[in-house]
C-alpha cells in the first residue's frame, strides 16, 4: 500500500493555504507624494478657457505584519490562476489516493479478505471539520498538519481501526521529517522515503522543490497615525459669448487641506500591502484618498462669488498613480506626461498633465 500518497492526502484540507514561516510581528510605513501640473484648454464655438493646473497630495500610513513569510502573493493578478493550478494538483493527488484504495481493495479480495469500507462523509461534513480544525489550530502549520492527518486517516481507513492507527503513525513520522529537515528538501525527501518503506511502501517519490517563502502580508489598523494632506491651485481664465459680446471670467480653486481624524482612520485601514522580501517589491490595491475640500472663486461682470466645496483631484493622474503602486519596487520615483483630450456637450478639452509620483515602504 502506498502510504506516502495517503499521507499527502492528509493535507487535502489545508494544502491550498499558503505555506508559512513564523517570525516576529513587524510594522511597516508607506509614504507617498503625488505632484500634478499642466495646462488644458476648452473650446465650444466662440467660448474658450485655459486652465493652469497645480496639485499635490502627500500620504503616510502604517500597517502591521505578523512576520510570517508565506509562499503566495494574494494580490498579484495571476493569483486566481495559481490557486486553480494548486487545486488541480490536489485533485490529481486525490485521484491517486482513490486509485490506491481500489488497488488495496482488489489485493484484499484476491487474498480472500474483506477490504475496509471508506467512511462516508458529505461535503458539508468535510467543510465543518475543516472549519473546526482551523479554529483549533489558527495558522499553526504543525497543528493543521496533525489534525488533517488524523481526519484523512479516519476517512481512508474507514472502519479498519488497525489501518487507521498505521496511517496515523506514518503521518507522525512524516511530520517529524518535515520538522527535522524543514530547510533541506533532499534530506527531507530521504527521511520521508525511509518512513514510507518502514510502513510497507516503496518510497522514492517524496522530493518536492522548496516552497518559496518570500511574502509578508501587512494589514492596516485603526488609529495608525495616518496623515494625508493636499494643496490645489488651479486657475482658469476664459471668455464666453453673451448678447452684449464676449464676457471675460476667472475661476480659481484653492486648497491647503489636511485629513481630519475620521478621514485618517479610514486611510489607516485602506492600505494592506504585500512585501516581497527577496525582490524588495510591494503589491497594493492602488491609491485610496479621502475627499479634498477647498474654496472655489468665480469672477465675471465685476462680481465675485466664493464657496467652500469638494475639489476634484485630477482623475487621470490618480488612475496612473494607482497602477504604478499596484506592483512596484519598495521605493522609487516615476514621472510621465498624460494627454488630455475629450469632447462633450460643453466643448472640446485638450492639454497635458505632468505627473510625478514618489513612494517608500519601510
Amino acid at each position: 500500500m502506498k502510504f506516502a500518497t495517503a499521507a499527502r492526502a492528509a493535507c487535502a484540507a489545508i494544502c491550498l493555504l499558503p505555506l508559512v514561516a513564523q517570525s516576529a510581528e513587524r510594522l511597516g510605513r508607506l509614504s507617498m507624494e503625488l505632484k500634478v501640473t499642466g495646462t488644458e484648454t476648452m473650446r465650444n464655438g466662440s467660448d474658450h478657457a485655459t486652465t493652469q493646473i497645480a496639485q499635490s497630495i502627500r500620504l503616510s500610513t502604517a500597517a502591521r505584519s505578523d512576520g510570517e513569510l508565506v509562499s503566495i502573493n494574494t494580490k498579484v493578478p495571476d493569483f486566481a490562476q495559481k490557486m486553480q493550478a494548486q487545486a488541480a494538483a490536489q485533485e490529481a493527488r486525490t485521484r491517486e489516493v482513490q486509485a490506491m484504495q481500489q488497488r488495496y481493495a482488489q489485493n484484499q479480495r484476491a487474498q480472500g479478505a474483506v477490504p475496509p469500507q471508506m467512511a462516508p462523509v458529505s461535503q458539508a461534513d468535510m467543510m465543518a471539520k475543516m472549519h473546526a480544525m482551523q479554529a483549533r489550530c489558527g495558522t499553526d502549520p504543525q497543528c493543521l498538519m496533525n489534525e488533517a492527518t488524523k481526519m484523512s486517516a479516519q476517512q481512508v481507513a474507514g472502519y479498519d481501526a488497525a489501518l487507521q492507527k498505521r496511517l496515523e503513525g506514518h503521518g507522525a513520522e512524516r511530520a517529524q521529517c518535515e520538522r527535522d529537515f524543514a530547510k533541506d528538501a533532499r534530506k527531507r525527501a530521504a527521511c520521508l522515503d525511509a518512513a514510507e518503506i518502514r510502513a510497507g511502501g516503496t518510497g522514492g517519490d517524496n522530493y518536492e522543490a522548496e516552497a518559496d517563502l518570500r511574502y509578508l502580508n501587512f494589514y492596516g489598523f485603526d488609529n495608525c497615525g495616518a496623515q494625508v494632506s493636499a494643496t490645489i491651485d488651479d486657475r482658469t481664465s476664459g471668455r464666453y459669448e453673451d448678447v452684449q459680446g464676449m464676457v471675460p471670467y476667472t475661476v480659481t480653486r484653492k486648497a491647503d487641506w489636511k485629513a481630519d481624524a475620521t478621514q485618517a482612520r479610514i486611510v489607516c485601514t485602506a492600505y494592506n500591502p504585500v512585501l516581497d522580501v527577496k525582490a524588495r517589491t510591494i503589491t497594493t490595491d492602488g491609491l485610496v484618498l479621502p475627499e479634498v475640500r477647498g474654496r472655489s472663486t468665480r469672477s465675471d461682470r465685476g462680481r465675485t462669488a466664493s464657496v467652500e466645496e469638494a475639489l476634484p483631484l485630477r482623475s487621470e493622474a490618480l488612475v496612473w498613480a494607482s497602477e504604478q503602486l499596484r506592483q512596484a519596487p519598495a521605493s522609487g520615483t516615476r514621472k510621465t506626461t498624460l494627454p488630455i483630450k475629450s469632447t462633450t456637450g460643453q466643448g472640446t478639452v485638450e492639454g497635458n498633465l505632468v505627473v510625478e509620483l514618489s513612494w517608500r515602504f519601510e
